[in-house]
């Protein structure tokens, strides 16, 4: 399939010339501490830019899978009026509309539209011609999760047939394929909660469950139905129809997703669910030609939480032989979605090594990066095409121009300040955010050599510095290379036995290349902060106002007259992301060590004198930004800290942060000139900085409570097969620790990461 060119941002192209970064709420610590009313508003507030409001029709054509060559919508139609399923025009099981019946709500819809389905799929249904679903409008049966723990429950879901289907088994997320919420009544207040419920529910399955793609679901208030489509690239909602009287249209949509084949539904044909809860994963480097991987354990799936972007997941794994048998050495896979027109993390790989063949490079390069195994597209050999978000998804069709951006009615207004226990936070503009174009994306996976865990596992402070002096070292062989990371973070920091890779290659990109794409996602406590701004923030001289927010401008002196009056020639330099801010990441990773996380033996009553005082220099990039500048220091956080070494830490990061301070001012005063070079004498001193904090922890090591990013229901062990009853256990309260805990007792967690054998030894 020939790869077409993401279209470009019309609207954002003159803004700047690096991408603008963008925040997810989900993806804030906090949200993972927050009730489920908040997540679901979270979730909403994420979604906006990405939604879409498009009219029925094209969505039928467009959206929905095919109609089976074996199904006529005609003799469908005709067999439901021979049955007097449709009279009069409309449902015979809604002869009254909802509203207008009295009783339980989900009684009624349990009674009349899961009747109503069932009869137009046995019309249909023949010998030869099988439902791969079975409808059911349940609202009090709350399914099963494997990995996250959720509360939620769908009114109304489409059961696999492979699934179990007593009514006593359990329903689990992974086995439904179509979702759907009703009410009675049709007013704002309804609606926002059906919507509302139902983005969650659509997000929570694409989360769930590795193998899905994209799902479908509906939404019914009193006679107004909407049918929603939800992948990692969008959502698209309809606009409202009369879902008793359009009999034609309802049963359409009901036939193409009831008798749909699994893939058509959004689960992905080259992955398997094993019987123990793990995958086989296929892997191509070509069409028709892949090399089969099993997982034995999930490492990372914190991009996840987005229902938007990449999605992105990471196993260890082994290979399969021939009878499907695992063998060799443990690997690590990762797998997530990208635009069409981004390099691939291949091939990012593959050109670090061929910009330099000394043998100390290449030497460099096999410490502090990956060894590239196979790599490449997923490929739908049901299809022959590769898997994407335009082509299979939508069927090539292009959303509508002009359509509108989807108001959600129950979201409440969270764009700025708290709610409740979730402080909301932005980065990406408002003026930006209602302009995003849609891209496309395409499905991707990569195996390395080496077996890979998260930064965050590690509970040493002086394993965890001695890793961020190697990072400085890795960044500084791509800045070499005239490439920038830009997105340096925890969770592209992994850990491989005794030595760090720096992983994450996705939005490498070279200074010089000015394409641009509507987004770039980021962690913001890690972002730089004029990345998030996207202006020159340390240059000397007021901005020059001006009409046009096309460029960032920075002023430098140049001459004098003759009378020795100062002139000042303003240089208008387009922003652009540079190596000082991938320096500064790494920064903004080692303040988050020391600042959030907590040491086993730590006075928690400090960290909730610091939240009340809200000193937290991750609460807003305003916040960065005074620390960042000076104006607020870490030694007020970190001296509270009743230990010397802590001391210490802090004392050496303010003077790193004085030095990228001082970094930034110098390269700012003619922006224009900033080349790869701009960080090579900061990031050498970062380096030196950090390997000498990990030699003073030799001796006297800090040993950090664990960080566990969210409950898991059951990573790491044996999942039990779908259908059969897990044993019951007590529940198990985690509660915040550190800034966010407010005044609530901290509660350790009671088992420390796994494979941290906790040495006070340094990472070789």
């Amino acid at each position: 399939m020939s790869r077409f060119a993401t279209p470009p941002p019309s609207d954002l192209t003159n803004l700047t010339l690096s991408t603008p970064t963008a925040h997810r709420d989900v993806h804030d610590p906090r949200f993972q501490e927050a009730k489920l009313d908040l997540k679901r508003e979270a979730h909403c507030s994420d979604a906006g830019p990405f939604s879409r409001e498009v009219c029925p029709d094209w969505f039928c054509t467009s959206v929905l899978p095919p109609l089976r060559d074996d199904i006529n919508l005609c003799h469908v139609i005709d067999g439901l009026i021979s049955k007097d399923v449709i009279k009069g025009g409309r449902f015979s099981t809604f002869q009254l509309d909802p509203k207008e019946i009295e009783g339980n709500e989900n009684v009624i819809f349990r009674e009349r539209l899961q009747t109503l389905v069932g009869s137009i799929v046995k019309t249909a249904r023949t010998p030869t011609t099988k439902p791969t679903m079975k409808f059911y409008h349940n609202g009090e049966k709350v399914p099963r999760s494997y990995i996250r723990k959720n509360k939620t429950r769908p009114d109304s879901y489409g059961l696999l047939l492979t699934a179990p289907q007593g009514e006593k088994d359990p329903v689990h997320w992974i086995d439904l394929g179509l979702l759907g919420e009703v009410k009675k009544v049709d007013t704002e207040g309804s609606r926002g909660d059906d919507e509302v419920k139902l983005a969650w529910n659509m997000h929570y399955c694409l989360c769930e469950d590795p193998r899905r793609r994209f799902i479908f679901a509906f939404t019914i208030e009193n006679t107004e139905m909407r049918l929603w489509f939800c992948s990692r690239q969008n959502l698209i909602i309809t606009r409202a129809f009369n879902f008793i009287t359009d009999c034609s249209r309802t049963v359409y949509f009901f036939l193409t997703l009831m008798f749909a084949t699994t893939y058509r539904l959004g689960w992905d044909p080259t992955m398997t669910r094993c019987p123990d809860g793990q995958y086989d994963i296929k892997v191509y480097s070509a069409p028709n030609q892949f090399t089969h991987y099993r997982t034995l354990q999930l490492v990372s799936d914190y991009e996840v939480d987005s229902t938007f972007g990449r999605g992105a997941r990471m196993w260890k794994v082994r290979r399969l032989d021939a009878t499907g048998q695992p063998y060799g050495e443990p690997l690590t896979l990762r797998d997530y979605w990208i635009e069409f027109d981004r390099p691939r993390e291949g091939a990012t790989y593959r050109r670090l090594r061929d910009a330099n063949s000394s043998d100390s490079y290449q030497a460099l390069l096999d410490d502090f990066f990956c060894a590239v195994v196979i790599d490449g597209d997923v490929y739908i050999e049901e299809e022959q095409q590769y898997d994407n978000s335009h082509t299979l998804a939508l069927h090539d069709a292009v959303v509508p121009e002009g359509s509108p951006i989807f108001t959600f009615k129950g979201a409440k207004g969270i764009d700025t300040g708290a709610v409740g226990n979730y402080p909301i936070k932005k980065v990406l503009k408002a003026d930006i955010k209602g302009k995003l174009t849609l891209e496309p994306l395409v499905h991707y996976r990569i195996v390395v050599e080496e077996t890979l865990r998260p930064l965050h596992e590690l509970c040493s402070v002086g394993k965890i510095f001695t890793a961020l002096g190697h990072v400085c070292a890795a960044l500084q062989a791509m800045h070499e290379q005239g490439l920038v990371h830009r997105n340096v973070c925890p969770e592209n920091i992994m850990v491989d036995s005794s030595r760090i890779r720096l992983t994450g290659l996705e939005q490498v990109k070279h200074m010089q290349d000015t394409s641009i794409h509507t987004e770039r996602i980021v962690s913001s406590n890690f972002t730089a902060v004029e990345v998030a701004w996207e202006t020159w923030a340390f240059g000397k001289g007021e901005p020059v106002p001006s009409s046009s927010e096309s460029y960032s401008y920075s002023a430098s002196v140049v001459e004098t007259d003759v009378a020795g009056t100062v002139h000042q020639a303003i240089l208008a330099v387009p922003f652009r992301y540079n190596p000082l801010h991938d320096l500064e990441s790494v920064w903004w990773v080692a303040v988050y060590v020391m600042v959030k996380r907590e040491a086993q033996d730590s006075n928690p009553d400090a960290s909730h004198l610091l939240a009340k005082e809200k000193l937290d220099p991750f609460c807003s990039e305003t916040s960065k930004e005074l620390y960042l500048k000076g104006s607020r220091s870490l030694k007020n956080i970190l001296d509270t800290r009743d230990n010397q070494s802590i001391k210490y830490v802090a004392t050496v990061l303010s003077k790193l942060q004085s030095l990228l301070q001082d970094t930034y001012k110098c390269a700012e005063q003619d922006p224009s000139r900033i080349n790869e070079q701009v960080a090579r004498e900061a990031i050498v001193q970062f380096r030196k900085a950090f390997l000498k904090m990990a030699s003073h922890f030799e001796e006297n090591d800090i040993i950090l409570a664990p960080h566990g990013r969210r409950d898991r229901s059951t990573e790491g062990a044996k999942q039990p097969q779908p259908g059969s009853r897990p044993k019951k256990q007590s529940p198990r309260v985690t509660k915040p620790s550190g800034l966010n805990a407010g005044t609530r007792k901290r509660t350790q967690l009671a088992v420390a990461p796994a494979n941290d054998d906790r040495k006070k030894r340094r990472i070789s």
